[in-house]
């Protein structure tokens, strides 16, 4: 490849970039904080001269909005790669838009690689790559009506749809054009914003044959008019992490969950129970204001058979713009050919016989356009245009060739859409009985700790037992049952429990800490909940008062003396000794808080 600027009448310029210099700068570019328009980068195969991806195309479709750069793989796009962050590089045939925002500097995904391996993927490679680049110049603010272009209002009929985000609309002075979604809502699934039939105005631009109808999207305050306080009604996630959740209910109104507003188990990872673009049914539990802010969610006691409220329409007879189940794209009515064939104007057959050329009436009428009277190579102008004529059926063929092919290809992508609409589907289902399944345990385990509150049960305080150490065993089992669920129990099994000499003396001599509060602290200890609780103070017991002391080893068996706190902040506070002896545990003493004897 050599440096230079790929030019063609009517389109922009593609960059070719031909050396590691030239790449190094590109992503310094890419980098710049101040870039005002997305770029669009594309690669070679290794030991390819073009890409795969089709860079014409690309160039027609996002015109003036961003700019197109190529380049071989190798040592270039490693220069390239050198300066950029981890994983968000492009090479190997692949394509990349790198929007004007930085978000994708720290998440890659927010500018997705689009791969072509080879032939075969260059077609669904281009068109993913159109859409990622008109929808960053949606987020940019770009104009996509550019500049000296004639612009009309115009209103018409949604006649098809291409997913995933073109429609084409006839209009009432006849003409048809098409509407890209991703300069809309990028993104979107376009038969969430258009259904065929449905009447549509906007901004004609006459050049690109393109209409804009983002004046008659309607604002949050209009659409969300309806949502009611208590309300079951659908919203979309937008990014969940371990704690948090943010769902869309239309666009401009986003609310923000956190995990308490989800699930009422504080183990739960949001992440496990919901994903990015998924579909959910959620609770209005406060009203925004017209700008949508101010609104909040909740899923808790939100039933899987509660029937939600219907979405609003994005534009005024749209379809609902969120669905429980989104329709696959073989629901969407079907167009052969492409949305070019739609919008482009046809052009006049050539005449099928020569005798019908003007000149050659059967009557002899006289007409104005006379044939040359001789041609230079001496072969008669019917034969010449007969010659032609066949060139140009021959072209024909091979174009209606070619469209069979590139309908192959969009038929491969539709189903390919699908499976992956069906598997989103699946899974988001799995998910939310998974969610409604956590919901159910955790009823019945309120429900089942209340029953037990409620039953009479034998408490630390009952005797038992005449054997003083058969008696601190039985309460710290039933401390054990009750304290640890039920589910909880395989994961955290009790260790061995030995009671030493001199414990339970201790423990009757030590005024002023509650029986029952040893025993509980004993459950910690023999469930190793004592290390998680940062109350109890856990550590080892030392030979001094130092921090470079020696802990407190006991001679013939190694155990390891810990010491824990069973009170905080009274005087006197007491604290218990115990031996680490392997996985058991060995309780050696109550103490006061200056008594340092193991």
């Amino acid at each position: 490849m050599s440096a230079q600027n790929v030019t063609r009448p009517g389109a922009s310029a593609a960059t070719i970039i031909d050396s590691p210099d030239r790449a190094e700068r590109l992503a310094e570019h890419l980098l710049d904080a101040q870039r005002s328009k997305p770029v669009v980068v594309i690669t070679a195969a290794a030991g390819q001269t073009a890409p795969y991806i089709d860079v014409d195309q690309i160039i027609r479709d996002v015109s003036e909005l961003a700019d197109v750069y190529v380049l071989p793989t190798g040592s270039i796009t490693l220069a390239m790669a050198n300066r950029l962050p981890e994983k968000t590089q492009v090479y190997g045939g692949a394509g990349r838009v790198y929007p004007v925002h930085s978000a994708w500097q720290a998440n890659p995904y927010a500018a997705p690689l689009r791969f072509a391996l080879g032939p075969a993927q260059g077609p669904a490679a281009t068109e993913k790559l159109i859409a990622d680049a008109l929808g960053a110049a949606h987020a940019a603010g770009l104009d996509i009506k550019g500049v000296g272009v004639t612009v009309v209002r115009v209103d018409g009929r949604v006649e098809a749809l291409f997913p995933p985000s073109c429609a084409v609309v006839r209009t009432d002075d006849d003409r048809h054009a098409t509407i890209w979604q991703d300069l809309l809502l990028p993104g979107l699934p376009i038969e969430r914003a258009f259904q065929v039939g449905m009447r549509i105005d906007g901004l004609l631009d006459v050049d690109e044959s393109r209409i804009d109808v983002s004046a008659s999207l309607r604002k949050p305050g209009e659409a969300l008019a309806g949502y009611a306080v208590g309300a079951v009604v659908l919203g979309r996630v937008v990014t969940v992490d371990s704690i948090s959740a943010c769902v869309e209910l239309y666009p401009g109104a986003r609310p923000e969950m956190s995990a308490t507003e989800v699930t009422g188990n504080p183990l739960d990872r949001l992440t496990t129970l919901m994903s990015v673009g998924e579909v959910l049914l959620v609770r209005v539990t406060a009203r925004g204001g017209h700008d949508g802010r101010g609104w909040h969610l909740s899923m808790l006691d939100v039933e899987d058979s509660e029937e939600p409220l219907a979405s609003p329409n994005l534009l005024p007879g749209g379809p609902p713009w969120l669905v429980v189940a989104e329709a696959a794209p073989e629901t969407v009515p079907r167009v052969v050919g492409s949305p070019a064939e739609l919008v482009e104007p046809a052009v006049d057959p050539a005449p099928s016989h020569p005798e019908s050329l003007p000149w050659n009436s059967p009557k002899g009428d006289k007409v104005t356009d006379e044939p040359p009277a001789q041609i230079d190579d001496g072969e008669s102008l019917l034969r010449r245009i007969a010659r032609l004529e066949g060139q140009v059926q021959q072209l024909r063929k091979s174009k209606r060739a070619l469209q069979v092919e590139l309908d192959g290809f969009r038929e491969q992508s539709r189903e390919l859409f699908a499976e992956v609409q069906r598997l989103g589907e699946t899974a988001g289902r799995a998910r939310t009985s998974l969610r409604v399944e956590k919901q159910k345990s955790q009823q019945l385990d309120k429900k089942l700790r209340a029953a037990k509150a409620a039953a009479p049960v034998s408490s630390p305080s009952e005797v038992l037992f005449t054997d003083p150490e058969r008696q601190f065993s039985y309460d710290v089992e039933v401390e054990y049952a009750h304290r640890i669920p039920a589910a909880e129990k395989a994961i955290r099994p009790r260790r061995e429990l030995r009671l030493g000499p001199e414990f339970l003396s201790s423990l009757k001599d030590i005024e002023g800490v509650d029986r029952r509060k040893v025993v509980a602290v004993t459950v910690e200890v023999i469930t190793d909940l004592v290390a998680t609780l940062e109350s109890r103070g856990l550590h080892p017991l030392r030979e001094g008062r130092g921090a470079a002391e020696h802990d407190v080893v006991r001679a013939g068996d190694g155990a390891r003396c810990m010491r824990v706190a069973l009170q905080r902040k009274t005087p006197s506070a007491r604290r218990l000794h115990y031996w680490k002896i392997g996985e058991a545990i060995e309780l050696s003493r109550v103490v006061k808080h200056d008594d340092m004897t193991p």
